[in-house]
Parts: structure tokens; sequence; C-alpha cells
């Protein structure tokens, strides 16, 4: 009996994914076309910061940073770098306020409150890294291969001059990491990439469908076109995890060599 529920739950979640993909594979195509309404737009970037946003809780920014997975760390740091690019939020709000029907009046506020709520969001966000890095300096081990193996920071500080330093290195990487990496992921990546990678993916299947149509079905095909951006942005963020990835040396050169 408890088997046959559990498969049950299995495939209704199943048949749930199913469905989600598709709907966000209609609302990419839509928004390559330039006719997908201001409140579906809205909801399609909503969902594709909160994916990226999974993937790199997924990926584990601690273990980036320290090859030690603290995943209430990794939480709280993704939660305040949301926080500092709140003025992306405004910027769309913004541009498109009139456009909105049914997120109208949560726009509106957005908008009439927008240098308030940037500040709110700005200060809580930078307090929230500080802590972050506080707390990392203090409680997590430098184990190698990770970013701050890779800037000389191994092992735990043995004084307090040490421990000081170590929270400024700390809170340096986080903001770099912030300003460098997640920035670029969810400016560029999430808004502009995203649609035209969907329907290049399409093409690409339809492609392959019509010259081996016998080994794919729909559910196949929904499961190849969703997976696809998962893929690329989960290749993107696992450059960050060894010092041979250029994207490492852009952190590391964007500290200060006093730290060092």
């Amino acid at each position: 009996m408890i088997i046959t529920i559990n498969m049950q739950k299995k495939r209704w979640m199943h048949w749930l994914e199913e469905l989600i993909l598709a709907i966000l594979i209609l609302l990419n195509i839509l928004d390559f076309f330039e006719i997908l309404p201001a409140d579906l737009d809205y909801i399609k970037k909503v969902i594709s910061w909160t994916a990226l946003g999974y993937l790199l809780y997924k990926a584990s920014l601690t273990k980036i940073f320290f090859n030690n997975h603290y995943k209430y760390v990794d939480i709280l740091l993704i939660l305040s770098y949301f926080m500092l690019i709140f003025k992306n939020i405004i910027i769309f709000s913004s541009g498109l306020i009139e456009e909105f029907v049914v997120f109208y009046d949560f726009q509106k506020f957005i908008v009439d409150n927008a240098s308030l709520l940037e500040l709110y969001f700005l200060i809580i966000g930078s307090i929230l890294i500080l802590l972050s890095a506080i707390y990392s300096s203090f409680f997590i081990k430098v184990k190698k291969p990770s970013l701050m193996h890779i800037i000389h920071e191994e092992g735990k500080p043995n004084n307090p001059y040490r421990y000081l330093v170590r929270v400024i290195i700390v809170y340096l990487v986080y903001m770099a990491f912030f300003v460098v990496v997640f920035n670029l992921i969810m400016e560029w990546l999430a808004i502009a990439i995203d649609a035209p990678l969907i329907m290049l993916t399409i093409l690409f299947y339809l492609f392959i469908i019509i010259r081996h149509y016998q080994k794919y079905d729909a559910e196949t095909l929904i499961y190849k076109i969703g997976e696809c951006g998962e893929k690329f942005y989960e290749k993107f963020i696992s450059l960050f995890h060894y010092k041979k990835n250029n994207f490492t040396w852009h952190i590391r050169n964007a500290c200060p060599a006093f730290v060092n």
C-alpha cells in the first residue's frame, strides 16, 4: 500500500515537473518573439532568478570559497546578493509599469518607494554579507581546492590579527563574487540569454527529431529542452572550483594587493 502511494506521488510530481517545464518553454518562446505580456514576463524573470539562485545553492558557495559545505551560510549569501540587486527589479518595474495588469499595484508600490527600498535592501544585504564573512572566518576551515586556497588563505588563523585579516579577505571575496559573478549571471544570463538559449535548443532538437524521430517523444523533448538551460548555468558556475579556470583569477584580481 505504501509503495503504491509513493509511486503515485512520484508520478504526480513527474507530471507537475513536465507541466512547469512546458509552461517555462512556452514563456521563453513568447519572450523571444517579444509578444510576452508584462505580467507573464515578470513571472518568468522571477522564476529564472529563483532557479539560478537554487543552482548557486546546489553548487554551494561555501564549497567554492572554502571547499567546506555550510548550507545556512550559502542561503544567507544568496539572499544577501539578491537584496543587493533589488535595483534590477526597480528598473524592470519602472520600464513596464503601464503594461502591468495583475501586478500593477505591486509594481507601482515598488516604483513609488524605489529609493527607500533600494537603500534598505542595500544596507541589509551588506550587513548580512559582513556577518557571513565574520562567521566564515571563525568557523569555516579553508581546504583545497577552493577559491580561498588560491589566494593563499589556508587553514585557520592563529592570532587576532590574522583573524581580522581573514575577515577582511573573506568579505572582499564575497563582494567580488557578487560584482564579478552574481551580477553577471542575474543581469546577463537570466535576462539576455535565457529565451534565445531555449529557442536554439528547440531548433536543434527539432532538427534531431526530423532525422531520428523514432527516438524522441513529447516527454523526452520537454526534458531535453528544460535541462539544456540548467546544464548551461551549472557548467558556468562550476568554473569557480579550480585554479586553472580564468574566472577565479578575475575574483582574485578584484581584491586589493595589501590583504594577500
